[in-house]
């Protein structure tokens, strides 16, 4: 507590332990006005401009305590919620106390303060201290939300780091960490550059926590149960995720193991952690209440991954938001697993404000520089329908680790294009195919698994959902499902998020016997043209079904004099062929569209 003598008064008031006197003119002398009390510092918020006071006091109880008064409380309604607190104003005394509290106010310093964290504006960023360009303003961060107060020492952490600089795997991590930073001066240019998420997944002993840990430990509290630690448990429900990341414009946030998430799918959660933005909810009143926001870059631990179709729908969206590693070691033993948790957990938050300091003098140069990069990046990966968008990440981590070589050029001689080079081979797997080969493969494997639903023309099947029929045109195998079962297999089975999207994409690749103008072909099914998605089974794969070795080399049936052989028990299968829908929906199952036929075979 500040001595009562040491606090700056104005004139015509006396402050003492036993009380705070005031001048009378009638008396003319000082006289008794309450128990001591007086603001002691204050500050104002950086984003609205709202005061906030220290006010110290000596409450009923004689002990003498603090509190936080806002500035709107200093008004003649307001100023007696404080008698709940014990503050000794009366309506007797209230207007002179008031009086005295609002002239009191300005023998303090009222600092500048922020509770959003990163980028403020572009020549400000707020890390536990104001980084002001020039130096042009002092503030300092309060809010409860993130710890980016330095502990023990810079010294300590890169002596870890000096050990373990030979690990590309974890060099990446530490990249991947002051990336954060880059995010919202290189967005201007790059709209996909909201967000960037590194989901990180294997089994325990492939220290992917550890090399989370270690990116974080670059700018703040890394301990997991600390208050405004960067690493956070996914034990939160799809509402809670979002006010984690709130105000976040530059600081790395872990997610630590996915496995923990309370909901159900994470699709909708993972593109907002993308966008950085929150779901838009109305109020009583049917307005927009405002949503929360951030720019990061984000670590998902877990071991499933966030595209492997488990816990997020099967879509191209997701695989241009998530960058995602299924096959790093990250730590090469257990030594050095150990070394990098109990560094970390001692020495972190060292390089925020150095490295953050840089790129604000720098702006303009690294964005100028940026284009190559990315240039490079396109140029190192295979050609793909996500590369141009992925390039661009992949190129914020080239550029990071020039930024730090620069910034720390006596700790730091990181190989960009090695760093590059390990993001692209590592994550290739998930962004080297397209919705339409993942998707069909899956189908193929569904569609083996699942044959005895299948009936071949003119042949019963045993007592089974019937989802379709084998069928052979020449040489050619196909499975032709009915609209609805298509859809079913797809949506909840598969977990792609859109059966037009998926069908659309099956012609495009040339997956699908249809007609020219539609995505579906007419095939007769005992002497009745039905409406089908007609599926094309690859040669490699028509062996698997059993149901091929009814066909001769032709593509008709064996001892069948025609093509159409009447069914040994018709009434059967007629009454099969009856639960399918009527023709007549198939466009509005499918939404068939028009145009041209890009994979009619």
């Amino acid at each position: 507590m500040t001595p009562w003598n040491e606090i700056k008064i104005p004139a015509s008031y006396q402050l003492g332990e036993n009380g705070l006197f005031c001048y009378n003119v009638k008396e003319k002398g000082y006289v008794y006005l309450c128990p001591p009390m007086a603001f002691t510092t204050g500050f104002s918020s950086l984003e609205d401009g709202e005061e906030r006071y220290i006010l110290q006091y000596t409450n009923s109880r004689h002990d003498v305590v603090e509190t936080e008064v806002a500035a709107t409380q200093l008004t003649s309604r307001e100023v007696e919620s404080l008698v709940g607190i014990g503050v000794g104003v009366t309506p007797t005394n209230k207007l002179q106390l008031l009086k005295y509290l609002v002239a009191q106010r300005r023998c303090i310093s009222i600092e500048l303060s922020y509770h959003s964290i990163g980028w403020l504006n572009e020549s400000e960023f707020g890390a536990d201290k104001l980084i002001s360009l020039n130096g042009k303003r002092d503030g300092f961060l309060k809010s409860d939300a993130f710890d980016l107060t330095p502990e023990g020492t810079r010294e300590g952490w890169f002596n870890m780091y000096d050990k373990i600089s030979d690990n590309v795997a974890l060099v990446f991590a530490v990249v991947a960490g002051l990336s954060s930073v880059l995010l919202a001066p290189l967005s201007d240019a790059y709209s996909d550059l909201r967000s960037i998420i590194f989901s990180l997944i294997g089994n325990s002993s492939t220290g992917k926590t550890t090399a989370s840990l270690l990116a974080v430990s670059t700018s703040g509290q890394t301990r997991l149960a600390a208050s405004g630690t960067l690493m956070r448990s996914f034990s939160a429900t799809p509402t809670a995720i979002p006010i984690m990341f709130s105000g976040d414009r530059g600081i790395p946030i872990v997610l630590d193991e996915v496995s923990r998430y309370s909901g159900r799918s994470l699709t909708d959660v993972v593109y907002n952690l993308a966008e950085g933005t929150s779901k838009a909810r109305a109020t009583k009143e049917a307005s927009l209440k405002s949503g929360t926001s951030w720019q990061t870059t984000i670590f998902v631990t877990g071991e499933h991954g966030l595209l492997d179709g488990t816990i997020t729908a099967e879509n191209d969206g997701l695989r241009t938001r998530v960058i995602e590693f299924d096959s790093v070691t990250w730590t090469r033993s257990a030594e050095e697993a150990e070394l990098v948790r109990a560094v970390c957990n001692q020495d972190y938050g060292h390089l925020l404000t150095p490295f953050a300091t840089w790129v604000l003098t720098n702006r303009e140069a690294v964005i100028a520089k940026f284009p190559k990069l990315v240039d490079r990046a396109k140029a190192m990966m295979d050609d793909s329908v996500y590369r141009d968008r992925l390039a661009v990440k992949f190129a914020v981590l080239g550029m990071t680790a020039l930024a730090m070589n620069k910034c720390f050029p006596a700790e730091f001689d990181i190989d960009a294009e090695r760093i590059m080079t390990f993001a692209i081979e590592n994550s290739k797997a998930n962004w080297s195919t397209n919705i339409a080969s993942r998707v069909y493969s899956k189908l193929i494997d569904y569609l083996k698994a699942h044959q005895s639903q299948l009936i071949i023309k003119g042949v019963t099947v045993p007592h089974a959902e019937v989802i379709g029929q084998i069928s052979m045109v020449g040489k050619e195998l196909y499975v032709d499902l009915y609209p609805n079962s298509f859809k079913t297999i797809v949506i909840k089975e598969l977990r792609a998020q859109s059966d037009k999207i998926v069908l659309s994409s099956f012609k495009q690749a040339g997956y699908l016997r249809n007609e020219s103008d539609r995505n579906t072909a007419r095939v007769k099914i005992q002497g009745k043209r039905r409406a089908v998605v007609s599926i094309v089974i690859p040669d490699v794969d028509q062996e698997d079904f059993s149901q091929r070795q009814a066909f001769n080399e032709n593509g008709n049936l064996k001892n069948a004099s025609t093509s159409e052989t009447p069914s040994t028990n018709p009434q059967i299968l007629n009454q099969m062929f009856n639960t399918t829908e009527p023709d007549d929906d198939i466009d509005q199952i499918l939404g068939n569209e028009g145009g041209a036929n890009h994979g009619e075979k």
